[in-house]
């Protein structure tokens, strides 16, 4: 039986709200929010690869590994929020609690472009 109160697949471009591990919470949240960036091809296997949400702070435009979000009725975001792809993880079916929003293509390609910066592949010239 699945824990997830939503029934319904997480696939890539979409925000989730997820919950920390057990005994993990960071500043005492129990729930974050992630982006699916894993392939749709990959949705028998029972994980996923996201990248994790964080507040923006107008530093990260320095950084090429890190994508800004913007708050919108898509998305599903209330603010501007920063996905950081050196933060990228697999997690289980069982930490996804129910979808936020989803990201437009153009924005799911500068992140797939900024998690494939991180793990040293070439991309696009």
């Amino acid at each position: 039986m699945s824990t997830r109160v939503s029934d319904q697949e997480p696939r890539r471009g979409q925000i989730w709200q997820l919950r920390h591990p057990k005994g993990v919470a960071l500043e005492d949240l129990d729930l974050f929010k992630a982006v699916v960036v894993s392939p749709d091809r990959l949705l028998s296997v029972p994980w996923r690869i996201v990248v994790p949400l964080i507040p923006w702070d107008e530093e990260f435009a320095l950084h090429p590994w890190v994508v800004p979000l913007e708050a919108s009725t898509r998305s599903g975001l209330q603010v501007r929020a920063a996905a950081d792809a050196l933060r990228v993880r697999g997690l289980r079916l069982n930490r996804f609690i129910r979808p936020v929003g989803y990201l437009d293509s153009s924005v799911m390609e500068d992140l797939a472009a900024a998690v494939a910066l991180c793990v040293g592949h070439p991309g696009p010239d």
